[in-house]
């Protein structure tokens, strides 16, 4: 591509090229034809200004741990140059995904003035948001070797970055310290000591638990029915009901994400089983009780859905004694499902972001639903934009 410059002593070469004509100045000829010959040049050796640079990218990321949101991280970015013949004039432009979007280092410019083999540079910066992340090619121009062109290339640098959500430690979780028992009855049949019932005998079944009153009764053989022992466990329910979207992270469906990973860390922490109840229409969940990493796989990618169908979700998806909600949004019309989950005998606990708090254009206010469930026995806990969700969750 001409750049100005080339214009310039375009005009040149056409001006002295008129005088000689006019003239008949044989030295005006040779400076016209000097110039002309300058823009040649610069034209054919600016076309492979560009050719063999290559680039590599290595984040500051120990083998065996993982990247968070909110992370200080460092990128060591080199160019090499594969030629024997050094490069110059070099322009480069990196955008990273990783950093804040009004940040510097989001689209940070880099000059090489001269590369012979090599060339790094390294800048650190805060990883702004989870998910999966790809950064485009290297953008690069020169302008060498006189300024007349300007070529344009890029470099593939493939690489792709998995950030997980921010997790902070929370101090004390009500809705597990309160349960000094070290077991508890799940409401539905299986072996255990407490009695939930009486049904007919099967074979295989032991004699000590003939029920014999009802065998007097019925005049058949009738055995108890136990309810099942389990290991106490919680459910975490992740809602991903967002009606307004947004570009920025700063919403209600990224602080329920970290209230999910932060609540299943501290369960974990203290041995509770976890499990994850969310709707799985557009993207399955780890089953069962959950570890970690795969926790923590699934929330990096998760995205929010402009559908509500999170009552389908609790009434459906089986559930732990103790569920801990996680809201995307002050939805009242999950009052009803909420209440018939604490009348059935679950132990509730509900984090429901403020959406009026954060910076969306909505007046939607979460104080009406958290009164709503606290008059009805539920903890809840009403979460702004700014808040540490940590220590709100902890203070309930």
């Amino acid at each position: 591509m001409p750049t100005s410059r080339f214009y310039s002593f375009l005009f040149a070469a056409f001006v002295f090229y008129f005088l000689a004509n006019q003239t008949q100045i044989g030295w005006l000829f040779v400076v016209s034809a000097l110039l002309g010959g300058i823009l040649l040049a610069g034209f054919f050796l600016n076309r492979r200004s560009l050719k063999n640079i290559a680039g590599s990218r290595q984040l500051s990321i120990p083998e065996d741990e993982a990247l968070h949101e909110g992370a200080d991280l460092t990128i060591t970015l080199q160019v090499d140059n594969q030629r024997t013949v050094a490069a110059a004039h070099l322009h480069i432009l990196e955008h990273c995904p990783l950093a804040a979007p009004d940040s510097d280092e989001h689209h940070l410019p880099m000059f090489i003035p001269t590369l012979s083999e090599n060339v790094q540079f390294d800048y650190a910066f805060t990883v702004h948001r989870r998910g999966v992340f790809h950064f485009p090619p290297l953008k690069m121009t020169s302008r060498a070797p006189f300024g007349f062109f300007k070529k344009k290339g890029q470099i593939d640098v493939p690489t792709s970055v998995l950030v997980y959500p921010e997790v902070k430690k929370m101090r004390r979780f009500a809705l597990l310290d309160r349960q000094p028992a070290a077991q508890l009855s799940n409401p539905r049949a299986g072996i255990g000591n407490e009695v939930i019932g009486v049904r007919e005998y099967r074979r295989g079944d032991s004699q000590r638990h003939i029920h014999w009153r009802s065998v007097a009764r019925r005049g058949q053989l009738i055995s108890k029915e136990f309810a099942e022992e389990i290991q106490p466990g919680i459910t975490i329910v992740l809602d991903r009901y967002a009606p307004i979207s947004t570009e920025t992270k700063h919403n209600p469906f990224e602080i329920a994400i970290k209230c999910a990973v932060t609540m299943a860390e501290y369960a974990m922490r203290n041995h509770y089983p976890v499990h994850l109840a969310v709707d799985n229409e557009d993207m399955a969940f780890p089953q069962g009780a959950l570890v970690w990493d795969a926790l923590m796989q699934y929330t990096a990618r998760v995205e929010s859905r402009q559908t509500q169908n999170l009552s389908d979700v609790m009434s459906y998806q089986p559930m732990q004694q103790f569920v801990a909600i996680a809201l995307s949004w002050a939805d009242e019309a999950l009052l009803e499902t909420l209440f018939v989950m604490k009348h059935r005998g679950y132990n509730l606990f509900v984090a429901i972001p403020d959406p009026s708090s954060f910076p969306l254009d909505t007046d939607v206010s979460a104080q009406s639903m958290k009164s709503a469930l606290e008059q009805a026995g539920i903890d809840a806990v009403l979460i702004s934009h700014g808040d540490n969700w940590a220590e709100k969750l902890s203070d309930r």
